[in-house]
């Protein structure tokens, strides 16, 4: 038990086993005590024993001081009963479970300290049965415990009549009904453990009866109604849990009171109300004050911070208002400070800054702002050895000091959903202008991951919002319309708005292995598939976080299995075959690229619904609109895609630029403006965090495993154009590998100085191919929660990819996840997560794979209604 190695209690109760010795040699010759009697009491309540731990407790022996998990005293009297499910459960894992019964009258037979299991261990259930009242002739017991089982029953009241217990230790059972205030009577008791069982009704205030006590944990039961005050009467308590429970009511000021040796005090995940008593600066050896996830009101005391011995504080997950007193700056021992999730505003106290211990620092979700110069304040580089700083979702404005670079022991920092400026001054770098030099080695910036993997989400959304259900009659379309998508999957506070839906279709015999289809006769359609959308910045917070109003193209990948893969035809073609010289690069290779991805971006058909105009020409005409909507407005384009999808939005890229649909005429107004951040940016020595409204809007790639595109003057074309693209692999995936797997890039640098004399031979193979712009390669065995497995589908998986760009830093750093993203996604479409971990595989799935119940009873497809259903009438404004 945790109190032994922590109370003053640990000495005297050693001296008592200590005192114990074995009685095996003894000669007894009259019948079975009465402690004998008591113990088989339980024994027959007992009704599952796989380890036969009592199978030694035997009604004809003398005595029983022999059998296991039994120590006598010198007057053959029973002082210590010991059955800890997790010991025995670990002395079976390698010999015997007897083993540890040999010599049962020995305090070295079994371990004392059983309430406690290490990380990653089940609970073992070793004994299930119930506690007889007949405990109450053991009148000589010291010591009862019986954790890591799975007694059930009532804790018998008759167990208050042991006079002499010390430690009663029953945690990890599934005992249920009310604690007995007989307890109360207890008067030596110096450890009382119930946690974890079924235990309901009140916490007895008889408890404090127990004025030795120095350890109590009733944590994890259903304890209801109001925490005694008479609990602070317990001078003598160092450890106090009883969360997760049901308690109300407030924090009673008596409890903090009389607190001098308290040092852990667990009231998380109840229903406490009201505010934090300020007395509880008393509390002065207080090492842990866990209050979180309560409805607690009110200012945090700043008498918090005369506890200069407090090493963890929690306090998330409440309601509590007002400022981070600063007074917590002289708790200088606190090594994890966690108030998230409240209504806190004000300033961030510059002396958290002296906290010189703490590791872990949590603020996130609450309303905090900037001190009075408008920053994150400097004195946060001063925490050395902080490991997370969490400051996301509050109202923080100003620039990311660069002296957060200092912290090198930092391997989390999540800044996100504030009005930082910091992208707002560099994003046209994190946005590629420099081709992302300097931002992927020695280590990814932050900044960028966060980019990255939220145009990761952009790609994401297009695989939650695909109906892909076969028997469903509008299998291949978006299952929401542009107005909800975002909400629906879970991007509602992205700050931006779906603007236009794409289609495409295909005039190829290849292709359809790219398409969702309808087995209904009567399908929305017969021809196109939903590839994408559209959307654009609108939230006015988030436009002045990202610097500009930036315009999203989202691309969707295929929806099936690498099957795909076996079907494209490696040739290549002429991106437009009528005007080849002008699609020519620097060295005057023809720009060539996959047939089947140019013939899916490219095809249309008269007689289609939704493809009359096809996918290229539906962007574009989008995005003309967009420009021209926006055109005083600084502007960027981000064209982002998975697979398939990253394809498509290198080709867009191309195509947009190509035709100059990122380019506009800027008013008389606007080019007063630029010209004057010109004039300002030719005085900026640093020449940075100024903005020039050009005429040129830029364009950029972010893609996750894409295949090749294209040959290589496909490549240096894109370049000429000012297209940057950032291909993000991940090196056990083999999409990124094809087409071109035999004749790619690397047979150019693999002919050196010859590259010249052989290129023009190999660029006329119609099969040589090129991978375009930088590439970030994550590596799915560095992530410690990913199997290690060969699984190609699961390797292509786009959520696998977010999931190893939330811990990627560098090649010589450990996986840490930064962000956060919920490891549970990964096994959203597949079985990537070790098993150890629980998750499903595949768990994401439609209620009842979208069939429902009529009024009849009968189990039908439902109909959507009209805002669901593709391109209503309403809004055909294309066709």
């Amino acid at each position: 038990m945790v109190c032994l190695r922590r109370s003053v209690c640990a000495a005297s109760l050693s001296a008592v086993l200590l005192f114990s010795y074995t009685l095996s040699s003894l000669q007894v010759t009259h019948g079975l005590s009465s402690d004998g009697i008591a113990l088989l009491a339980f024994k027959q309540g007992v009704t599952f024993d796989p380890f036969q731990v009592l199978s030694n407790w035997n009604e004809k022996d003398a005595d029983p001081c022999a059998w296991c998990g039994v120590t006598c005293s010198a007057d053959l009297r029973v002082i210590f009963l010991n059955i800890s499910g997790l010991a025995f459960a670990r002395a079976s894992s390698s010999q015997d479970a007897a083993v540890g019964c040999s010599n049962s009258s020995s305090s070295s037979s079994l371990p004392l300290s059983t309430s406690t299991s290490s990380g990653g261990d089940q609970v073992p259930c070793v004994l299930t049965g119930t506690i007889p009242p007949e405990f109450a002739n053991l009148s000589q017991l010291q010591i009862l415990s019986l954790p890591f089982n799975g007694l059930s029953g009532n804790i018998p009241a008759e167990i208050g009549y042991l006079k002499l217990l010390r430690i009663l230790d029953l945690e990890f059972n599934a005992l249920s009904g009310p604690i007995p205030d007989e307890l109360g009577q207890l008067s030596d008791l110096c450890s009382l453990n119930l946690a974890n069982n079924g235990l309901d009704g009140y916490i007895p205030a008889t408890l404090s009866g127990c004025n030795h006590l120095c350890y109590l944990s009733l944590a994890g039961n259903m304890l209801s109604g109001a925490i005694p005050p008479s609990l602070g009467n317990l001078t003598n308590l160092q450890w106090l849990a009883v969360s997760s429970n049901l308690l109300s009511s407030g924090i009673p000021v008596e409890l903090t009171r009389s607190c001098s040796r308290l040092e852990h005090l667990d009231l998380a995940g109840n229903f406490l109300t009201g505010n934090i008593p300020p007395n509880i600066a008393n509390c002065s050896q207080l090492q842990s004050l866990l209050l979180s996830a309560n409805t607690l009101s009110g200012n945090i005391p700043p008498d918090l911070g005369r506890l200069t011995n407090l090493q963890s504080l929690h306090l998330f997950m409440n309601n509590l208002s007002g400022s981070i007193p600063p007074q917590l700056g002289n708790c200088k021992s606190l090594v994890l400070l966690d108030l998230s999730s409240n209504e806190l505003n004000g300033e961030l106290p510059v002396e958290i800054g002296s906290c010189s211990s703490l590791r872990h620092f949590d603020a996130s979700a609450n309303q905090l702002m900037n001190d009075l110069d408008g920053n994150i304040p400097e004195e946060l580089a001063k925490l050395s050895k902080l490991k997370a700083l969490l400051l996301n979702n509050n109202s923080l404005s100003g620039s990311i000091p660069e002296s957060l670079s200092n912290l090198t022991s930092l391997v989390q920092l999540n800044l996100a959903f504030n009005n930082l400026s910091d992208l707002a001054h560099r994003w046209r770098e994190i946005q590629g202008c420099k081709k992302w030099q300097g931002l992927l080695e020695p280590a990814l910036d932050a900044v960028l991951r966060e980019e990255i993997m939220k145009y990761g989400e952009f790609s994401q959304a297009t695989y939650d919002a695909f109906d892909n259900e076969k028997h469903s009659k509008y299998c291949g379309s978006s299952k929401y319309n542009k107005q909800k998508l975002l909400q629906e999957v879970g991007m509602g506070n992205f700050g931006y708005e779906v603007t236009k839906y794409l289609y495409a279709m295909s005039n190829m015999d290849h292709i359809p292995k790219f398409f969702s289809r309808s087995k209904q006769a009567d399908p929305w359609s017969k021809d196109s598939n939903w590839m994408g959308f559209v959307a654009v910045a609108t939230d006015e917070a988030e436009i002045k976080r990202l610097g500009r109003r930036d315009i999203v193209i989202s691309w969707r990948g295929t929806v099936t299995t690498l099957e795909w893969l076996a079907n494209l035809h490696d040739y290549l073609t002429p991106l437009s075959p009528t005007h080849r010289s002008t699609e020519a690069n620097s060295r005057g290779r023809f720009v060539n690229v996959e047939s089947g991805f140019f013939n899916l971006y490219t095809s249309k058909k008269e007689s289609t619904r939704y493809n009359k105009k096809s996918a290229a020409e539906q962007v574009k005409e989008e995005i003309c609109r967009l420009v021209e909507l926006y055109a005083d407005e600084e502007l960027s384009i981000t064209i982002t895609g998975h697979s398939l999808g990253g394809a498509l939005a290198s080709l867009c890229a191309f195509d947009i630029v190509q035709s100059k649909c990122n380019e506009r005429e800027l008013t008389k107004t606007s080019q007063s403006e630029a010209a004057h951040q010109i004039s300002l940016e030719k005085n900026n020595k640093k020449n940075e965090a100024i903005n020039v409204l050009g005429s040129t809007i830029p364009v950029s790639v972010f893609t996750y495993a894409s295949p090749r595109i294209g040959n290589d003057a496909f490549r240096d074309r894109l370049e000429e154009l000012g297209v940057n693209i950032l291909r993000v692999v991940n090196s056990q995936d083999i999409v990124p590998k094809v087409p071109g797997l035999l004749v790619n890039e690397s047979m150019f640098d693999m002919f050196g100085t010859f590259e010249r004399f052989v290129g023009p031979w190999l660029d006329r193979l119609p099969w040589t191919y090129t991978h375009a712009g930088v590439e970030l390669k994550l590596d799915q065995t560095a992530s410690p929660f990913v199997k290690r497995k060969r699984d190609y589908a699961a390797s292509h998986n786009l959520d696998l990819y977010l999931h190893l760009l939330d811990g990627f830093h560098s090649r010589s750093r450990p996986f840490e996840p930064a962000i956060g993203r919920d490891t549970a996604l990964v096994n959203r479409y597949s079985d990537s997560l070790n098993d150890d971990l629980v998750v499903p595989s595949s768990w994401w799935q439609q209620e009842n794979k979208g069939l429902i119940q009529n009024e009849a009873g009968v189990w039908v497809q439902p109909d959507r209604g009209e805002d669901d259903i593709p391109c209503p009438k309403a809004h055909e404004r294309w066709l």
